[in-house]
């Protein structure tokens, strides 16, 4: 059974709030059926770069944001490869509970 995963991460703006830094959210596709976590990091929409998913620039601020969303990536990647190795179900919502 083959299950295609992706993960993504990317802003959550509301469009009534007026914020200086954003939520970072990130998006858990399996199959076509996503589910969607809070990292618990914010930032400025302007040190955001969508197309790489992470912050650019090489400030403090930024490499602890970048290396906090890579430990929740390698988190994610650990928990696909955990339910596959338990000849589990893979699904989004089990990896999101997993987290």
């Amino acid at each position: 059974m083959t299950n295609n995963v992706a993960v993504l991460f990317y802003l959550k703006k509301r469009t009534n709030v007026i914020q200086e830094k954003i939520p970072v959210y990130v998006r858990i596709t399996c199959d076509g059926k996503r589910t969607e976590l809070a990292t618990g990091e914010k930032i400025q929409p302007k040190l955001w770069d969508p197309s790489e998913e992470r912050a650019r620039g090489k400030s403090e601020v930024v490499t602890k944001l970048n290396s906090a969303l890579n430990a929740v990536e390698l988190k994610v990647n650990d928990t696909i490869r955990y339910l596959k190795d338990c000849g589990e179900e893979l699904t989004a919502e089990k990896i999101k509970n997993r987290f």
